[in-house]
């Protein structure tokens, strides 16, 4: 179940594209998340050995402080490049995204598209491997490795099952066969301690604030509550009440915005009653600015100008959640299923 007969036929066109020549850049969308990081490791070992170089590269920083403690500890090789020399490569890769995601599009065409969302777009490839049945890119990956007998170390064991927990809410949401049997290889090759460690998800004290205005807004918010901040100090504070908002029951689902360096945040979750919330945002967001997302699981990049355009400057708490609101929940009985 591990090794799919798919993965088995793909390696070798995989490993047809490269030579000792190449010099190879791995990139991941927006500000790389668990899944993202292990999953564009996991791609630089299986190829290391078949190219000239290989760098995985960031164009935005890890603002997330769960994220950056990941990266920090498990000693990802990433470097981040808000202008990447894209001269210097012959190749590029693309993990846990695909080209249709970036706004604007990037001036390349990447070789080789590796990821488990569904299939967004056409766009140019030599190589493409997308499962959107998979719960996680890090799974397809450690196929491609263990086909390949690459040797998968404990820091990548422990970073592509972090990986895998996060994007499937461990184990609990849009996980395949698949994933089951990556996490039973996995875990027992994981740092126990320190996937334990980053499993607590630390909440900075200075958040308070912002989780008081939010359960005085669910309240009212019947089945599919919205909640938005007009001026944040991180995005990551969106991620943290969306994910603690959808335990709550009698609810569809939840998306919490906030506007933080010039960029409204727009992070939904699937709740108690279910809706495929990566549908809602690809539907509605979209023609704002970056959206997508899985299932359970989905978020929106909205410029500001965008925003101020619709309401005005410095829009109110009040103000901004009213017109997110009405985006998302206008016209969308059928979204809402």
């Amino acid at each position: 179940m591990l090794i799919s007969d798919r993965t088995e036929r793909k390696i070798p066109r995989l490993e047809g594209l490269f030579g000792k020549d190449d010099k190879l850049a791995v990139l991941m969308y927006g500000e790389p998340d668990p899944d993202s990081l292990s999953a564009a490791w996991a791609l630089r070992e299986f190829v290391k050995d078949l190219v000239g170089s290989v760098e995985i590269i960031s164009l935005e920083p890890i603002k997330r402080q769960q994220n950056q403690l990941f990266a920090r500890k498990l000693k990802i090789p990433f470097t981040i490049q808000h202008e990447v020399a894209w001269e210097k490569y012959t190749k590029f890769a693309l993990v846990d995204a695909q080209p249709d995601f970036f706004k604007p599009q990037l001036p390349i065409s990447f070789d080789v598209i590796i990821d488990h969302h569904p299939k967004k777009g056409n766009y140019p490839f030599k190589f493409s491997d997308v499962r959107p049945r998979y719960g996680s890119t890090a799974t397809i990956l450690l196929e491609y490795l263990l086909t390949s007998q690459v040797k998968v170390g404990k820091r990548l064991a422990t970073a592509l099952c972090y990986g895998l927990n996060t994007d499937t809410d461990d184990l609990v949401r849009g996980v395949s066969p698949q994933d089951v049997a990556a996490y039973g290889y996995l875990k027992p090759k994981c740092d126990s301690q320190l996937l334990h460690t980053l499993e607590l998800a630390e909440i900075p004290r200075a958040y308070a604030p912002y989780f008081t205005e939010a359960l005085q807004t669910v309240q009212a918010g019947g089945l599919c509550p919205v909640i938005c901040f007009s001026k944040l100090p991180s995005a990551d504070i969106c991620v943290h009440i969306a994910d603690f908002l959808s335990q709550f029951t009698n609810m569809k689902w939840v998306a919490v915005g906030g506007i933080c360096d010039n960029i409204m945040h727009v992070v939904m979750r699937e709740s108690s009653q279910g809706a495929d919330v990566g549908k809602i945002a690809r539907a509605k967001l979209s023609k704002y600015g970056s959206a997508g997302g899985h299932r359970g699981k989905s978020r929106a990049a909205i410029p500001k100008g965008v925003v101020e355009e619709a309401l005005g400057k410095d829009p109110s708490n009040a103000a901004l959640t009213a017109w997110l609101r009405g985006i998302l929940i206008s016209r969308t009985k059928k979204s809402l299923k």
